[in-house]
């Protein structure tokens, strides 16, 4: 059984802190799954559709290189 990894957070913007976390994570585990959620009492830069197509392409790059499967939902 494949190891699942679970990251949920705004990423609003995605930031090379998330991106070395989702980095360190993938050495740990076969499936990333990114959950991006919105934050009530904030106003958001991007939304959601936005966020989820900025995470999955600046995320490929580490997918490719570990081989780990990262998913991104809402």
């Amino acid at each position: 059984m494949a190891r699942t990894g679970f990251y949920p957070g705004s990423f609003d913007p995605v930031t090379y802190g998330h991106l070395d976390i989702v980095a360190r994570s993938a050495r740990l585990v076969e499936k990333l799954v990114l959950g991006v959620g919105t934050h009530a009492g904030k106003h958001s830069l991007l939304d959601a559709k936005k966020r989820v197509a900025l995470l999955e392409h600046v995320t490929k790059p580490i997918a490719e290189h570990t081989g780990v499967k990262i998913s991104v939902v809402t």
